[in-house]
């Protein structure tokens, strides 16, 4: 039997995700491009956990950098820690995006883009497993619930008989 013949189990070209993309003009693409955004299950686990690490790291800085624009303060290395913890993380979810367009965006844009990857992402609980997906059946009232299709108690009644 020719491979051709017997039926096929897997396509993996009918497997690749549509992902969320990201459309970035430059002064070179006045256009733009659109560039994907990694799905997390796709990457691999030392990639995740510096995804996580990073957006902790963005998350812990980002106060002190709004701070320092809203005082006469500048920690230089203050913000460039910050901005080069969001460049790695956007380097780690933006597939085939280059260096060259990501140093053209602002913090702003950076930051959208790494608040579109958090939203586009499955969420996940400590421990990395997901959350248990709500049934789509109601569950069945319980006897003598507001809910019940059981018969109603009148007053005074014990069992439940209507006298």
């Amino acid at each position: 039997m020719t491979v051709e013949k017997s039926r096929r189990v897997l396509d993996l070209d009918t497997l690749a995700p549509a992902r969320p993309t990201v459309r970035i003009r430059t002064k070179k693409d006045r256009k733009g491009k659109l560039y994907e955004l990694a799905d997390i299950e796709d990457l691999s686990l030392a990639k995740q956990v510096s995804i996580t690490s990073l957006g902790k790291e963005v998350d812990i800085m980002q106060p002190k950098a709004e701070a320092m624009e809203e005082s006469d303060e500048y920690d230089e290395e203050v913000v460039e820690d910050f901005e080069s913890a969001i460049d790695r993380f956007l380097l780690l979810v933006m597939i085939d995006l280059p260096s060259e367009v990501l140093a053209q965006l602002n913090v702003m844009q950076k930051l959208d883009i790494m608040k579109a990857f958090t939203q586009a992402s499955p969420k996940k609980k400590a421990g990395g497993a997901r959350k248990k997906k709500k049934s789509k059946t109601p569950a069945k009232p319980l006897r003598g619930s507001n809910n019940s299709t059981a018969a109603r108690r009148k007053a005074g009644s014990i069992s439940g008989q209507r006298s």
